[in-house]
């Protein structure tokens, strides 16, 4: 496994549950989204296509807290500061996580002001990931503060053989602390191919408790 103190301070920060879990259940939220706004009983299709990104939004958001949930980790309903929608935020370790439908995938979120004051907290980071501007030592990644995440999530369409096909995707994004660019990007996938292998590679390394007890043996009478 390719040595990156990212990912590994993301790993140790949030529970591979977590991500395990949204994965998951990616692919029918989509369907259920758009199964529900395409409904031709409740609208049309000029109507649904109004309706399956406010519905695709909200669908992934409770997902998001339900994995939170699951795991055990602090989850806040929020406000955008201009009021005009909620959005769920998780906190786990040193992590704070908020989640962002995008047309492709690393394709940047929309600007706004409560991502930007999120954002800030990763300001630490623009200088560690800058090693040509330091005068002093890279910071331990151990021993600093908060870092702001951004899941990526969205999908694809491609047409194969005449027939529209989605293809999904899930990220976790770092962006700088002016919410300009992504300092990493890492598809979730590999988190959890990594998370799997940190697992085998712990249970290789455990060893087994010896709990033979020895016989005495005596000696036979003649």
């Amino acid at each position: 496994m390719i040595d990156d103190q990212l990912r590994d301070l993301i790993m140790k920060s949030s529970p591979a549950g977590f991500w395990r879990e949204i994965s998951t259940r990616q692919e029918a939220l989509y369907n259920e989204a758009r199964s529900y706004s395409y409904n031709k009983e409740l609208w049309e299709a000029t109507e649904a296509e109004t309706v399956f990104p406010i519905a695709l939004r909200a669908i992934f958001e409770n997902v998001v807290r339900r994995a939170a949930k699951l795991t055990q980790l602090k989850h806040f309903n929020m406000m955008h500061n201009g009021e005009n929608y909620p959005y769920v935020l998780v906190k786990s370790g040193k992590l704070v996580i908020t989640a962002h439908h995008v047309a492709g995938p690393s394709h940047f979120v929309r600007s706004a002001e409560s991502r930007k004051q999120h954002a800030g907290v990763n300001e630490w980071l623009d200088t560690w990931v800058r090693p040509e501007l330091l005068l002093h030592p890279v910071p331990n990644l151990r021993e600093q503060g908060t870092v702001y995440l951004l899941i990526l999530h969205g999908q694809v369409r491609e047409e194969v053989e005449g027939k529209e096909i989605h293809s999904s995707f899930l990220q976790v994004a770092i962006p700088d602390a002016e919410l300009n660019k992504y300092r990493r990007v890492y598809h979730v996938r590999d988190l959890l191919q990594a998370y799997s292998q940190q697992e085998a590679a712990a249970s290789v390394n455990v060893r087994i408790a010896d709990r033979a007890v020895p016989a005495i043996r005596k000696k036979e009478s003649k």
